[in-house]
């Protein structure tokens, strides 16, 4: 480019300076009486040198060359640094861009990675509506806008307002138990996309949600009582000193031998509406024991 650039310069001033450098010959003298036009140029014309006629002789001198040269380099080596100053801005324009261009992606690539274990946590632990308004409220938290379009197969909460304005993206597919999340620059046109699929925890029963242990038609001791599963911490059960491995000697008034584990969950569920007590008696190194439990 360079080379390109001084090359025309001196080919444009080889050209017309000498032309305009050019003096009369020593042995040219202007007569008036041989011409009644127009009087000859003192300097050569661009057009020949017998333009103005026969007596019109000029020269060009060694210097006209000189300075010829010297200004077809001097305009080149300006034309050239200029050029080579501007390839330097767009070149560094370009691998800042690419630099910021590396940033955005693994941006987009972690952050999408890091959600999606994030969310198929939440999903197991807290279901879909908690995971939704957990997230809306976090993301928000952070800065960002979140917008949630939540129909009857399909919710997709987009957030907006991230680093170099990425856009973050769940599509939850509900028929299908499956999340997809995408993470989308459109000022880099960088896209990172992943689907994984999510399980939902497994509904409480009534009696592990108002009394703090599950029971199953399964787990039943010699006599057939059913036995106290795993008690959840701070629940009224574990409150009132009931242990795991306990048996369930009556319900109220029921014993409990003649009922299963879903006809008893539907029986608390229907004494929690008017907040009653419910009444367990349980047997423990053969001694029974009985507790109220306020539902």
């Amino acid at each position: 480019m360079k080379l390109r650039a001084v090359a025309l310069c001196l080919i444009v001033s080889l050209t017309f300076v000498p032309m305009a450098q050019a003096a009369p010959s020593r042995y040219y003298r202007s007569s008036p009486s041989r011409y009644y036009g127009h009087r000859s140029s003192r300097y050569r014309s661009y057009y020949g040198h017998n333009y103005w006629g026969s007596g019109g002789r000029y020269r060009y001198s060694g210097s006209d060359w000189a300075i010829a040269g010297g200004v077809g380099l001097l305009l080149g080596v300006l034309v050239a640094n200029n050029n080579s100053n501007y390839e330097r801005v767009r070149i560094t324009e370009r691998q800042e861009h690419e630099k910021e261009s590396l940033e955005v992606r693994d941006f987009c690539r972690n952050i999408v990675q890091t959600e999606v274990t994030h969310v198929t946590e939440l999903m197991s632990k807290n279901g879909f509506a908690e995971t939704l308004d957990y997230l809306k409220k976090y993301w928000n938290d952070q800065g960002g806008s979140s917008l949630l379009d939540d129909r009857s197969t399909i919710a997709i909460l987009t957030v907006s307002g991230l680093k170099e304005n990425v856009k973050l993206k769940y599509t939850f597919l509900k028929d299908f138990n499956e999340v997809t999340i995408s993470a989308l620059s459109s000022e880099y046109q960088i896209s990172e996309e992943k689907k994984t699929a999510y399980k939902e925890p497994t509904p409480l029963s009534s009696f592990e949600k108002y009394v703090g242990f599950d029971l199953s038609n399964n787990s039943r001791d010699s006599q057939g009582y059913l036995v106290v599963g795993t008690i959840e911490n701070a629940s009224p059960a574990y409150m009132s000193g009931m242990q795991s491995g306990d048996s369930i000697v009556k319900i109220d008034t029921y014993d409990a031998k003649t009922l299963n584990a879903e006809n008893i969950s539907a029986y608390v569920a229907n004494r929690a509406k008017t907040r009653a007590v419910l009444k367990i008696t349980y047997s423990r190194n053969n001694q029974q024991k009985t507790t109220a439990l306020q539902l």
